[in-house]
């Protein structure tokens, strides 16, 4: 009983160790969708200044042609590499998903397992319980025999 114990005690300890594994992938990608997000922020702060400069230059008549082929490619730029980070940003979330639906299983593999240790462990308490009731019953009977 003590050996099936000990298996079983390695086998929840295995299961954590993966659980662990696991939530250490969840939050790297969780901090890669994070600095995603922020960067999109960013660039999407940088574009908007960029148009609202751009409007305010025509507007008063303050931009030069050279200029507005310049403030054309840079805007065309940022709406290219934002599309590319909210690409991204999707595949990240994406394998968040996944990764917290693996996550769950684990959780419930790992509970699974640490269940199974306390039954292993209820059994072997019973046995020595029962072990020693045993032995009890015997010096008694042999104590009984004695006196008699």
């Amino acid at each position: 009983m003590r050996a099936q114990l000990k298996k079983a005690e390695k086998v929840k300890n295995l299961r954590e160790r993966i659980k662990d594994l696991a939530y250490a992938k969840f939050v790297e990608v969780q901090d890669k969708h994070l600095s995603v997000v922020e960067t999109i922020n960013y660039i999407a702060r940088r574009k908007q200044k960029l148009e609202d400069l751009f409007r305010k230059k025509c507007s008063d008549g303050s931009l030069y042609l050279e200029e507005l082929w310049g403030v054309r490619m840079e805007l065309s730029s940022m709406e290219e590499e934002l599309e590319e980070m909210l690409k991204y940003k999707c595949e990240l979330e994406e394998q968040l998903n996944e990764l917290r639906q693996e996550l769950l299983k684990k959780n419930l593999d790992l509970k699974l397992a640490e269940r199974m240790v306390e039954r292993k462990k209820e059994g072997l308490r019973k046995e020595i319980l029962r072990d020693q009731q045993k032995e009890l019953d015997e010096r008694a009977m042999l104590m009984f025999v004695r006196s008699t």
